[in-house]
């Protein structure tokens, strides 16, 4: 269904003893935006403007303020509910600039696992990227894969022997490996002792071969012990949770180089602004009465502008709600540019007004729909004649004709002309 037919089809009433009727899916976010800024509106409009109707006092005024008012308030705890899990996807896959959260999210063990890409596979991606960000090529050459291959080599050496604390799972394994290898080593030296001096020894005297007990190496030592040309199927073959490693080699070697790209292109504040958004959206789902009605519709337009201004995000809402997209985000949080969109958004809100004027809610500009009120209620003469020179007045300077002044125009519409209205219908 497009945006017109929805907007055709959807219907709401305030009326004017308080109790509010509201049609819609609650599972449908067009629906709770298009009732937030309806019920926003008509919040605003009542507690701006006169009443005309007898039955709407100042006390039923309030009572229909105070209906609207909790009915925006759930509504918009709705939205949040409908955008918390958008926003909290998004930001677990996207623009994320702590490193170890990157580089899991990146090359996560249980999509490699599904896929049937493994270990082997991810570290194959993890090359073509980290070659692809340093040389900005869409097609990789052989050489340019293997200089990529040995930078990432190198780089993992050179964090294993001067910051080792960075990989600690590599190096958890490295010390393994080298544990294993000193015990082989030391138990087939000790079994050199009793042949010293011998034939088939080694060692001509004990002296020499005390001098050539092995020891327990530095673990960064191990790493070149790796066929490096395969090194991701080299950590494949091993009886070893290697994935925390895909995640250290991500995150000190490949995302550096990711973040420095990106950094330029604007992704913290990409980031800041979406973690603004989703801090607002766990606000409001909390308690949205601890905002203002003014400063929550403000808060919900930002996490809207921020979602319809967010390609990647847009893909998450469209894909969980089929009835939003982008233009229809932009229409109802008031930046739309296209024309049609507009034109819709006015049709939107002429609906509202009429909805406004038959439960006795003057519009403030509109002295046609005044006069016509005003006439159909008491059709008194001074009222009239009031309301058609008004008219009159406006009709001539939007054509030109005998225009009246910037300041004359502006008191036409201020609420005297309302007041007079209203005092030539009390009498």
């Amino acid at each position: 269904m497009d945006y017109k037919q929805r907007n055709d089809e959807f219907e709401s009433t305030l009326v004017i003893d308080g109790v509010q009727v509201l049609e819609i899916d609650e599972d449908s976010l067009l629906e709770n935006l298009v009732a937030l800024y309806e019920l926003v509106y008509k919040h605003g409009q009542i507690e701006d403007h006169k009443l005309s109707e007898p039955d709407m006092d100042e006390w039923s005024k309030a009572e229909t303020l105070a209906f609207a008012a909790a009915g925006i308030y759930d509504v918009a705890r709705r939205i949040a509910e409908l955008l918390e899990p958008v926003f909290s996807e998004w930001l677990s896959k996207h623009a994320i600039t702590e490193p170890r959260l990157w580089a899991e999210s990146r090359y996560n063990e249980e999509k490699a696992e599904e896929s049937g890409v493994g270990v082997a596979g991810t570290f194959t991606s993890m090359v073509d990227e980290y070659a692809r960000l340093n040389m900005g090529q869409r097609t990789l050459t052989q050489d340019a894969y293997q200089w990529a291959r040995n930078a990432i080599n190198n780089k993992i050496a050179e964090i294993l022997r001067e910051s080792p604390e960075k990989m600690p799972a590599f190096i958890e394994l490295l010390e393994s490996i080298g544990e294993d290898r000193y015990q082989f080593f030391h138990e087939e030296w000790e079994g050199e002792k009793e042949d010293i001096g011998a034939r088939q020894s080694v060692y001509d005297t004990k002296k020499e071969w005390k001098e050539n007990e092995p020891t327990r190496q530095d673990p960064s030592d191990y790493f070149f012990d790796f066929d490096t040309s395969d090194l991701g199927g080299c950590l494949e073959g091993l009886n070893w949770d290697v994935w925390p490693i895909i995640y250290e080699i991500g995150a000190n070697v490949v995302f550096p180089v990711w973040y420095g790209r990106w950094k330029a292109e604007g992704i913290d504040l990409t980031r800041e602004r979406i973690v603004h958004a989703y801090t607002m959206i766990e606000s409001i789902q909390e308690d949205p009465s601890d905002f203002e009605i003014n400063e929550l519709v403000t808060e919900v337009d930002g996490i809207i502008n921020v979602a319809h201004q967010t390609g990647s995000m847009m893909d998450y809402i469209e894909e969980r709600y089929d009835d939003v997209n982008a233009n229809i985000l932009a229409v109802l949080s008031g930046v739309a540019e296209n024309k049609y969109y507009r034109e819709e958004n006015a049709k939107l809100i002429a609906a509202w007004d009429q909805e406004l004027e038959d439960i006795g809610v003057l519009p403030e500009m509109d002295v046609i729909a005044i006069g016509r009120r005003s006439m159909a209620i008491k059709a008194r003469a001074e009222a009239k004649r009031i309301l058609l020179d008004a008219w009159q007045h406006l009709a001539d300077y939007e054509q030109g004709r005998n225009p009246v002044s910037r300041r004359k125009r502006h008191n036409l519409r201020r609420p005297s002309l309302q007041q007079a209205v209203a005092d030539a219908i009390g009498r």
